[in-house]
């Protein structure tokens, strides 16, 4: 299990890889004047604490769960051993890894170009899609994190979605209630993004990654 705002992997952590189930992680910098940036969210689509396969745990990035939820957990020898020996599976690996930087670099362009109010949908909407659930355990604060911006403006675009009928919010919690509003509101970084990581979003539980299924197994729920 998973805890709101846990760090999971990064300088000093165990040497563990997390596939998450229902839960959703932030990959975050952090500088020395204290301020944090986002640039990667990962779900049930894909795999924290991939550096690791290549013999760097020492990264500056940290993994912190977003909302509380199951991962499974497994010693990075034992994925390192199926990256080595399993095609189908480094295969894998390396196409999400592909898509991780293609979502980077789509991010960095959607942060420069579109307006708060359309990166707050398209972050909604990601999110959504990673946990497979319309109602998301995010605070404006973590939107905000993730998108570079202040709070307020944060608050400001969520007041008039939820005015608007697009979604509804409380404190630690955003139901989207119209998602066809919700996409035509977004910007066109939503549908390249989704789509870089649709073959991993639609695959059943354990097929996302072979071999660790067929191998040796999905190891232990954190």
């Amino acid at each position: 299990m998973r805890k709101h705002e846990q760090i999971i992997f990064g300088p000093g952590r165990d040497k563990n890889v997390y596939f998450p189930i229902d839960c959703l992680f932030s990959l975050r910098c952090t500088i020395k004047s204290g301020y944090t940036a986002e640039f990667s969210q990962i779900g049930k689509e894909g795999i924290v604490g991939i550096n690791s396969l290549f013999g760097d745990c020492s990264a500056a990035s940290e993994a912190i769960a977003l909302t509380s939820g199951n991962a499974y957990r497994i010693g990075s020898s034992f994925v390192e051993a199926a990256f080595e020996g399993s095609t189908d599976f480094r295969r894998a690996i390396l196409t999400y890894m592909e898509g991780q930087m293609r979502e980077s670099a789509q991010r960095i362009i959607c942060n420069k170009q579109h307006s708060i109010t359309e990166q707050v949908c398209r972050t909604l909407l990601m999110a959504s899609d990673r946990l497979g659930n319309q109602t998301l355990d995010l605070t404006h604060d973590q939107l905000a994190i993730a998108i570079g911006c202040r709070r307020e403006a944060v608050s400001i675009s969520a007041g008039k979605l939820q005015s608007d009928g697009v979604i509804r919010y409380g404190y630690g919690k955003i139901t989207i209630t119209d998602r066809a509003a919700l996409e035509y509101r977004s910007c066109e970084c939503y549908p390249v993004i989704r789509e870089v990581f649709a073959k991993f979003l639609a695959a059943e539980e354990s097929d996302r990654f072979p071999e660790m299924n067929a191998g040796f197994g999905y190891g232990r729920k954190a």
